[in-house]
């Protein structure tokens, strides 16, 4: 979904952790809890935090950023 260039060079804004993109399971929590359209995800490493893919464009918010459970 997310050219693989962009994603090597993006980071958690808050962590500067590294970022992927949402499994399917992740991207169902993401969904559930957003309030408006998700196109897709992108998790930061330790898995804890998801941002939004909207329009194809990463909302790399710290405020915004989606917290996954285990």
């Amino acid at each position: 979904m997310i050219d693989r260039e962009l994603l090597s060079i993006l980071c958690c804004p808050a962590t500067r952790q590294s970022l992927r993109e949402a499994t399917e399971a992740e991207l169902r929590q993401v969904r559930g809890k957003a309030s408006f359209d998700v196109d897709g995800a992108l998790v930061r490493e330790d898995a804890t935090i998801a941002y939004v893919i909207r329009n194809g464009i990463p909302v790399l918010i710290p405020d915004q950023g989606i917290p996954l459970e285990a």
